[in-house]
């Protein structure tokens, strides 16, 4: 049987195209590579959450994540030290050259210790005990002991949200012995004193207290301090927790940041007590 001369081209142009789709995919093979991290330490636990599940499907991509702030995050990503910066901070008019992937979202609460009887404070009581007017609980509905207030260091986007959340300057805050240079460092000052107080990410104390830590969550504004309120834009202070690159990222990077933005991170982002971005 012959077989008609346009039948043939098809089939030929059929096998042309099989063969370089076969080849392309055996050139590009699996994702690989090291993605180096750098940035702000409430978005650090959601980051490292999002590359064991990342890496389940990627097992040759490696990532070495550090945290540091926000600030430091975007200079390094800018410099090309690091692929990707962990960012609470948006960007500005300066920031052109770089991209931002919102990852998910979160608010500012206070945190005192469990043992301590406080259960509510007034944006007026937090003012006055941060400017260091209002120095013992008993003030404010507590014991008769003093307060000791656990501030942030003044590199830090958590300070400057709170201080602008107050109405003040961050020169108005005053200061004690104990100064967090993170989340991690503040809920470990309240963990281990009865009379202290501090202000923290909602998602980094939630975990701090599922991991045992004896702190009890303060809500800002009267509002409970809880992912759902975040995501409803109830909590006074809520944020962006992105990840931003110079440019347009390459993979492995792309596929990286694909997935940490779709809707398959979406469970992790659940766990780790962060609320979804906003669609």
């Amino acid at each position: 049987m012959k077989i008609p001369r346009n039948v043939v081209v098809v089939l030929a142009m059929a096998s042309i195209l099989a063969a370089c789709s076969k080849e392309q995919s055996e050139t590009a093979g699996p994702l690989k590579g090291t993605v180096r991290v750098l940035g702000s330490e409430t978005t650090g636990s959601l980051v490292r959450a999002l590359t064991t599940v990342f890496g389940k499907d990627h097992p040759q991509v490696q990532f070495e994540i550090e945290n540091s702030n926000s600030k430091m995050g975007l200079s390094a990503t800018r410099s090309g030290a690091v692929d990707l910066g962990m960012s609470i901070t948006e960007l500005g008019p300066d920031d052109q050259d770089l991209k931002a992937y919102v990852i998910a979202r979160d608010g500012l609460c206070m945190l005192v210790n469990r043992g301590n009887p406080v259960e509510a404070l007034t944006d007026d009581q937090i003012k006055g005990i941060f400017k260091g007017e209002t120095t013992s609980w008993k003030d404010v509905g507590g014991k008769d002991a003093e307060i000791e207030r656990v501030n942030h260091s003044e590199v830090r986007t958590t300070l400057v949200r709170f201080a602008h959340y107050l109405d003040l300057q961050v020169s108005d805050m005053k200061y004690s012995v104990v100064v967090a240079s993170a989340d991690s460092d503040a809920i470990k000052a309240v963990s281990g004193n009865p009379n202290a107080v501090t202000y923290s990410s909602i998602a980094s104390a939630l975990q701090a207290v599922a991991g045992g830590s004896p702190v009890k969550l303060i809500g800002l504004g009267g509002v409970p301090p809880t992912p759902e309120n975040v995501a409803a834009g109830k909590v006074p202070v809520v944020y962006d927790v992105q990840l931003v690159t110079k440019g347009e990222p390459k993979e492995p990077i792309k596929s990286f940041v694909e997935f940490a933005t779709s809707a398959g991170a979406a469970e992790t982002v659940k766990s780790k007590s962060f609320a979804p971005p906003k669609s």
